[in-house]
């Protein structure tokens, strides 16, 4: 049971209603940042959408801070590699390819800031047509030293002017709805992004852009280039917070 005051108001799981729940009792703890989870692991069967009874080991929340005060979900559901897992625990998506067979890849869609009703969507083993227009490209991911979805990245385009980079990956973190850079590469996008301008804080400071800014940028990932959006939200100063932020 968890009884820390980020697990007030959560849905809990409750494993006395489960006949096929088997208690492990290993002790884990993982660390975000500054926020530290602590439990024990249990195992039982795992069923989302149309992938049924899969057998999942995964982690019973005992205590929980920093920031998870803050979230709403009652749960985390991670995508990374399995060299990331604590006490090597096979990761869901491998155990659901593994014992289900459905095809190793997934795919989200993200809401977007005018949106109320639509939340986003995960896809597992498929390729959801409605979400996506154009065709695929493919990036390769660098060697397995690395623990992360991690690959290179060859430049940012704005308004046409090209910030070319080298030797510069990137990480792919769906946890983050901001694009981190070095202080230095952030200052030199900023430059070419029309009216911006840096707040200082205590905490380091924020970029903001006007609200109606038409900048075209792009990320160019080998011979491809992809456009985002260069506007992240409101912000209290009453520009818009920038989407790409040191």
């Amino acid at each position: 049971k968890c009884d820390s005051f980020a697990c007030d108001g959560r849905r809990k799981f409750n494993e006395s209603l489960s006949k096929t729940f088997k208690h492990i009792g290993t002790h884990f703890t993982i660390y975000y940042g500054q926020t530290e989870v602590h439990g024990v692991l249990g195992k039982d069967k795992l069923s989302v959408g149309r992938i049924k009874h899969v057998d999942q080991i995964f982690g019973l929340s005992h205590e929980e801070n920093g920031f998870f005060n803050l979230v709403e979900f009652d749960g985390m559901f991670g995508m990374g590699f399995g060299s990331l897992s604590i006490e090597n625990v096979t990761t869901p998506f491998s155990n659901m390819v593994n014992q289900k067979g459905i095809n190793p890849y997934f795919g989200f869609h993200f809401r977007q800031l005018n949106d109320t009703d639509y939340v986003g969507t995960l896809t597992l083993g498929e390729i959801d047509s409605t979400k996506l227009s154009g065709s695929f490209s493919y990036l390769s991911k660098i060697n397995n030293t690395y623990k992360y979805w991690i690959t290179k990245v060859d430049g940012v385009s704005i308004n046409d002017h090209k910030l070319k980079y080298k030797q510069k990956m990137a990480v792919f973190d769906i946890g983050y709805p901001v694009i981190y850079m070095p202080q230095d590469d952030a200052d030199a996008y900023h430059k070419l992004i029309n009216g911006s301008r840096f707040i200082p804080s205590d905490i380091g400071g924020v970029y903001v852009v006007p609200c109606n800014t038409t900048d075209n940028v792009e990320f160019i990932f080998g011979k491809n280039n992809y456009s985002i959006n260069p506007l992240l939200g409101s912000h209290d100063f009453g520009d818009c917070a920038s989407s790409v932020q040191p």
